[in-house]
């Protein structure tokens, strides 16, 4: 006896899409709809990518939200790495040097406490 044809229901396709969207894994979410992986991929490509790329971009606002507060320094740290290509380079210095050393945009940078600035 043949199987029967599965047709998802745009409830399935919402459940697929908000499964994706937390981080659950294909293989994962195919077993809660007692799908094969390859028919998952098939039937739900769309919802897969578009649910994976809602949670990406909830997740990356939060952390933005939380970095740019100042309050979260590692949250801070993490941003600056994943986002803007910096890395560590084993230098051991203080967050405060470093801070002092950035310098704002249309202002000459004012020289680290107890060093002398030649004109």
């Amino acid at each position: 006896m043949p199987r029967s044809r599965y047709i998802p229901t745009l409830e399935d396709q919402r459940r697929v899409r908000e499964l994706a969207a937390i981080g659950l894994s294909d293989s994962d979410i195919a077993a809660q709809l007692h799908l094969a992986v390859p028919k998952l991929q098939k039937l739900f490509k769309l919802q897969l990518q578009y649910g994976a790329a809602e949670g990406r971009e909830q997740a990356l606002r939060k952390l933005h939200a939380i970095a740019i507060s100042g309050e979260n320094l590692s949250a801070l740290t993490f941003w600056i790495k994943a986002r803007c290509g910096w890395r560590d380079t084993g230098a051991t210095q203080s967050g405060t040097e470093v801070i002092r050393h950035l310098t704002i945009l249309g202002q000459e940078p004012e020289p680290p406490p107890g060093e002398k600035c030649d004109p």
